[in-house]
Order: structure tokens, then sequence, then C-alpha cells
């Protein structure tokens, strides 16, 4: 079961199942590397829907300025 803190406002599912597949494969002492960039939410109160199609294409914008400065500086393995 998993807990929450009870003064949680947000919580993030993605990123989390990504991250425990990555644990279990470290686990088997396999060697696995991830990078998890985001943009906006889609969930959120009344106030966060507001302008909320900018608000996307902003931050997935920002979100892929991320990945390609990332992409661009990565050393080769």
């Amino acid at each position: 079961m998993v807990h929450f803190p009870a003064d949680a406002v947000v919580w993030e599912m993605e990123a989390f199942s990504v991250l425990k597949a990555i644990f279990n494969l470290r686990v088997e002492r396999k060697e696995v590397g991830v990078a998890i960039i985001k943009g906006i939410s889609d969930f959120g109160d009344e106030e966060a829907q507001k302008g909320k199609k900018t608000k996307q294409r902003i931050a997935t914008k920002n979100a892929m300025t991320v990945v390609t400065i990332l992409l661009e500086n990565l050393s080769p393995m």
C-alpha cells in the first residue's frame, strides 16, 4: 500500500512508474539510466484551467529545449 502525506496537494504518477521500473532493473543488477523531463500537468483546479492550452504549449517547448540541450551534451558511451 502506498501512503501519501496528509497535506499533499499533487502527486506524480508517470515518473514514479518509470523510476519504479528502473529500481526493479537495478535490483536485478542491470545498469539503466533515465531522465524524466516533463511539461505541465493536465490536472488542476479551476485556476489552472485558465489559459491552459497556451501554458501547455510553453511547457512543452521548454521541456523539448531541455531535452535537446541534454542530448547535445551527452558524452558518448
